[in-house]
């Protein structure tokens, strides 16, 4: 192919031709005799010019003849009448390729012939698209009513809101019968305790960074599910200060006055120098009166697993956030289809990264690296290829992948 790319119009670039790396048993001769001359694609809708009997998609010709009077590829005078419909053989070898679906990325593991790819993407379960007034899902093919949709979302969140109701009150009910076992005191307060607003709805409700409100209003609703991380302390002891903690959490939103409040009121129930200190994801808030002579540590269940933050994950999976990326669209494009296949089909993290530098390994070439963590992004330094790196986030699961030269 003859002439400067950059010099194409702007419709031409969009490449109509299809990706080669689509289809499946092409081999490498019959490929380059498949391609367009303009965009490089393999032929869509071919057309041949007739006076050096090159093949174009029509899309791609049509596209270059609306700026420029001549032949792309031996720069001879060309117009819509110098260009003809390719023979019968050439239509009949394109059709029977064997092309994956358009929406493999998304998940889809189809492969068909190309005469028969319009219809099966038609009717792909994975063409889904997203409703711009009401933000829900739907089939491209068929019709949609936002108030329809949203009653069956509703629907179903109310069934999952049972479910869960259902599954708290079963962990309650285990929660007393060992708090029975164990007969440990707890003091129960009598006072009627203060009411605060609920958190707003978030489409991200496993997001890993959070304020010290939304910390706290999680702990109110976790303060029965406490669970003993260390403990030196005696049993009526541990019931007092768990009680007096549940208290100060439900009273305060200032963790700073919560950690002081319990200091306070340990030192005048026990007489003893006591300190705490409280922490979440984001920060650390403490308040501290001399030495510590006993100790109690107890979480309140904010922190993820490593399975949660593979699920959750999951669920953004076609919608990750790039941090940064350094690689060209087709990079990436690769890389995002790797990861989001080992995201659905490990479940532990070591895996996904051996398995993610095991596939750019072939694909994309030797010395890739994958880092992963739950929690927190990455705050690191390091050599890498130069146009070799992409960091991304599934939810609260950060991705760190590059190449080195060796």
């Amino acid at each position: 192919m003859s002439g400067n790319y950059a010099d194409y119009p702007q419709e031409v670039k969009a490449m109509p031709g299809y990706d080669s790396d689509r289809f499946v048993g092409l081999d490498e001769p019959y490929r380059q005799e498949l391609l367009c001359g303009i965009c490089a694609g393999i032929l869509q809708e071919p057309l041949f010019t007739q006076c050096c009997l090159q093949t174009f998609c029509k899309e791609c010709i049509d596209a270059w003849l609306k700026t420029s009077h001549t032949c792309p590829l031996d720069r001879k005078p060309l117009t819509i009448a110098g260009l003809a419909q390719p023979p019968r053989l050439l239509l009949n070898v394109l059709s029977k390729l064997e092309i994956s679906c358009d929406f493999k990325d998304k998940g889809c593991p189809e492969v068909v012939t190309l005469e028969q790819l319009p219809k099966h993407v038609s009717q792909c379960l994975y063409n889904i698209i997203k409703c711009y007034k009401c933000f829900c899902d739907y089939h491209s093919n068929g019709g949609h009513e936002c108030v329809q949709s949203l009653l069956q979302l509703n629907k179903t969140a109310n069934k999952v809101v049972e479910d869960l109701k259902t599954e708290r009150d079963q962990l309650l009910e285990q929660i007393k019968q060992m708090s029975a076992n164990q007969s440990i005191p707890i003091i129960q307060n009598s006072r009627r305790l203060p009411q605060f607003p609920s958190l707003p709805t978030t489409s991200n409700p496993m997001a890993n960074v959070i304020s010290e409100y939304e910390a706290i209003v999680s702990s109110r609703s976790q303060s029965s599910l406490i669970q003993i991380v260390e403990n030196n302390l005696t049993e009526e002891m541990s019931g007092v200060v768990m009680s007096i903690t549940s208290e100060q959490i439900h009273e305060n939103t200032s963790l700073s006055i919560i950690c002081e409040n319990i200091v306070h009121k340990l030192n005048d129930t026990f007489g003893r120098e006591w300190q705490c200190s409280a922490g979440f994801r984001t920060g650390h808030h403490s308040y501290r009166d001399f030495k510590p002579q006993f100790h109690l540590r107890i979480h309140f269940g904010l922190e993820i697993t490593e399975e949660e933050a593979i699920i959750c994950a999951r669920i953004v999976s076609l919608e990750p956030k790039i941090i940064q990326n350094h690689l060209n669209r087709k990079q990436t494009q690769k890389l995002l289809s790797i990861v989001r296949t080992q995201l659905m089909q490990n479940n532990t993290i070591s895996l996904i990264c051996k398995n993610i530098c095991h596939e750019l390994n072939n694909d994309l070439g030797l010395n890739w690296h994958s880092y992963a963590r739950y929690g927190q992004p990455f705050h690191s330094s390091f050599t890498y290829e130069k146009e070799f790196l992409i960091e991304l986030q599934f939810n609260s699961l950060y991705f760190q992948i590059y190449k080195t030269e060796i």
